[in-house]
């Protein structure tokens, strides 16, 4: 009796697993369909139009079969490109959680004839199988031969299977994970702006993510965002136009605790402004900062990179 009330105890946990893994797959879907109904559109801009072009070559070539985006985090990347998929009626995966190897395996058998955009997924750089799945789905090959051999239980594909999909990769600094061997496989571009590019794009941000510029905003980030602010991005600008709408009355002072100023940048900008001679440049540097003259250097050329 004790036997068979225990085979009952299992079965109804067992039932009960798979009942809340059914209700999880049909979150997830809706999460899903949720986010591509949500993309509309895409800011306009040169640089984005070239990063557009590029990624149809590769989208409708028989020769190459991926392409990797890299820049800093906030630029756009992951809306540019999810986007104009949409707009274009592609049929695509998007993940932007960890992932291990073999949940990136399982997933690209399930989808081997989409399109798939990785973006920012860091399991994958931390495995070695995991770059060994990445080259071969980017190999120049139409028919790709994919293969991942493992006893887990936990292996619900094929050991191997043929992948004639596309894949998109998001990244910040990509060479500090993949090597030489993976980038010549693929079209790859970097996306950067300077800080004067960034401000002749904020109003475009703006007006794609909420159909209006509030009054005194873009006079106000032109006014105190300059060089010297850290990591300014399309992000902060989102933040800064959410804290303008909720608090239109005392905004400015909640919006400047927002920006972080690299004091050393600040002095570099001073000291390029007004002194010529490289020397006197650099013990002035060394002076009111207290850095070696390898800090200035490496100061000036990420100075001279953010003016363009």
């Amino acid at each position: 009796m004790a036997n068979e009330e225990l085979k009952k105890a299992l079965e109804e946990a067992s039932n009960k697993l798979k009942s809340n893994n059914n209700k999880f797959n049909v979150e997830e879907k809706e999460a899903e369909k949720v986010f591509y109904d949500n993309i509309n559109g895409y800011a306009g801009n040169p640089k984005y139009e070239e990063i557009i072009k590029c990624l149809n070559v590769v989208l409708e070539s028989n020769k190459i079969n991926g392409f990797i985006l890299d820049g800093s985090y906030g630029l756009g990347k992951s809306t540019l490109i999810t986007s104009y998929l949409k707009e274009s009626k592609k049929e695509f995966v998007y993940i932007n959680s960890y992932t291990t190897a073999l949940s990136f395996y399982i997933l690209c058998w399930k989808f081997k004839d989409k399109i798939i955009v990785i973006d920012d997924v860091a399991g994958i750089w931390k495995d070695v199988k995991g770059w060994a799945i990445l080259r071969a789905l980017l190999n120049n090959d139409k028919n790709r031969y994919v293969k991942y051999e493992s006893t887990s239980d936990k292996l619900t594909a094929p050991s191997s299977f043929i992948f004639t999909g596309k894949i998109i990769v998001l990244c910040n600094n990509i060479k500090n994970h993949i090597d030489d061997s993976i980038l010549s496989r693929v079209m790859y571009r970097k996306l950067n702006f300077t800080h004067k590019e960034k401000l002749g794009i904020i109003k475009e941000i703006i007006k794609y993510n909420y159909n209006i510029v509030p009054d005194g905003l873009l006079e106000w980030i032109k006014e105190n965002v300059d060089e010297c602010v850290v990591d300014f991005n399309f992000r902060s600008l989102l933040k800064i136009t959410e804290i303008y709408l909720k608090y239109p009355d005392e905004w400015k002072g909640l919006a400047m605790k927002e920006l972080e100023r690299d004091e050393d940048m600040a002095i570099m900008k001073e000291i390029l402004n007004n002194y010529r001679n490289v020397d006197e440049q650099i013990r002035i540097f060394m002076q009111k900062t207290t850095k070696s003259r390898i800090t200035f250097f490496r100061y000036k050329k990420r100075y001279k990179e953010l003016i363009g």
